[in-house]
């Protein structure tokens, strides 16, 4: 019989049109280091100082493109755009309120569109790229 070798998520590649400003916003934003670069990528790891607030538990690579495209989908029934990635915390206002004092645009919370959902919001990197943040506990 096969077995699978195990596996983990270690990388998030992430395409983005300019390289500095998207560091730059990983770095201030999620509190990341960068730890290499060249010409067309940056690697960002999470910082100790975040501590788990902001740990994505991963590593994100930054890849240079001047493709259009970015990590998003619209929801073909709802119109809904999702972020292909999602982070989940047990303090949904926090992180909420952490991000936009960090000038991330944010719309304001609000309640889960189906019953089944989490609370939860979107947000935007420099370059485009949607993520989700989703919480089924901590939600006011």
């Amino acid at each position: 019989m096969n077995t699978c070798p195990s596996i983990r998520l270690s990388t998030v590649e992430i395409p983005v049109e300019n390289l500095d400003r998207a560091a730059s916003w990983y770095r201030r934003v999620l509190d990341m280091n960068q730890t290499w670069s060249d010409d067309g990528h940056a690697l960002l790891e999470p910082s100790q100082k975040a501590g788990k607030f902001l740990d994505l538990g991963v590593k994100v690579l930054l890849v240079l493109t001047a493709a259009a495209e970015r990590l998003a989908i619209r929801n073909s029934r709802t119109g809904v755009v999702h972020g292909v990635l999602d982070v989940e915390t047990d303090d949904l206002a926090g992180l909420h309120a952490l991000l936009r004092s960090r000038g991330v645009a944010l719309d304001p919370l609000g309640e889960p569109v189906n019953e089944w959902a989490p609370r939860g919001f979107p947000f935007q990197d420099s370059e485009g790229n949607v993520f989700g943040v989703y919480a089924y506990t901590g939600a006011p």
